[in-house]
C-alpha cells in the first residue's frame, strides 16, 4: 500500500482547520502521522498561513485521492481566491507516482519550490526519497536552507490524530 503525503495551510483559524484536517483524514484512511505544525508569511499579504505534511497510507487513485481531498476543503468552507484560507490540502506524494496531467502533478512541485512544504516533510519523513531527483527530504531541505532561506517557525501545538 502506498505512503501517502498531503500538505495543509490555513491563515484563518488554523488550528480549527488543520484539526478537521486531521479527524477528516483519520476517518478515511490507515496511518495517519502529522509533521510539526509551522507558520509561515502568507504570500501577497494577510494572515501567515500554519502549514503542515500529513501521510497515510491507501490504495485510492491519484485523481480519487484529489477528490477526497477537495471535499474536506469544501466542509472546511474554503472558497478559492482571496487572501484568506480556511482550509488548502495538497497531494505532495503519492508513493513512487510520477503523473503531469492538467488537473494533477506528482509529485507536486512546491516540495522543491516552497520551504513551508519542504521543511515539515523532511522533519516527518528525512529518508524518503523523491521520486524524480531521487535525493532525501533531508537532503533537498539541507540544501534548500544552504541558500540561506529560513525555516519556517515552529508552532507550539499539533493535531490530536485519533484512529
Amino acid at each position: 500500500m502506498p505512503r501517502i503525503y498531503v500538505g495543509a495551510g490555513s491563515n484563518a483559524k488554523p488550528q480549527q482547520h488543520l484539526q478537521l484536517a486531521a479527524d477528516a483524514l483519520a476517518a478515511q484512511f490507515a496511518g495517519l502521522v502529522c509533521s510539526p505544525v509551522v507558520e509561515s508569511p502568507a504570500r501577497g499579504g494577510g494572515a501567515p498561513y500554519w502549514n503542515a505534511v500529513f501521510a497515510f497510507d491507501a490504495e485510492q487513485q491519484p485523481a480519487d485521492l484529489r477528490r477526497s481531498l477537495r471535499v474536506i476543503e469544501a466542509d472546511a468552507g474554503r472558497v478559492r481566491g482571496g487572501s484568506s484560507c480556511t482550509l488548502d490540502l495538497d497531494l505532495l506524494l503519492v508513493g513512487n507516482v510520477t503523473l503531469d496531467t492538467a488537473k494533477l502533478t506528482l509529485p507536486r512541485p512546491d516540495i522543491l519550490r516552497d520551504a513551508f512544504v519542504l521543511y515539515p516533510l523532511s522533519v516527518l519523513a528525512p529518508s524518503l526519497l523523491h521520486p524524480q531527483c531521487g535525493e532525501t527530504m533531508r537532503a533537498l531541505w539541507a540544501r534548500k536552507a544552504g541558500q540561506e532561506i529560513a525555516a519556517p517557525q515552529p508552532v507550539d501545538w499539533l493535531p490530536r490524530i485519533v484512529a
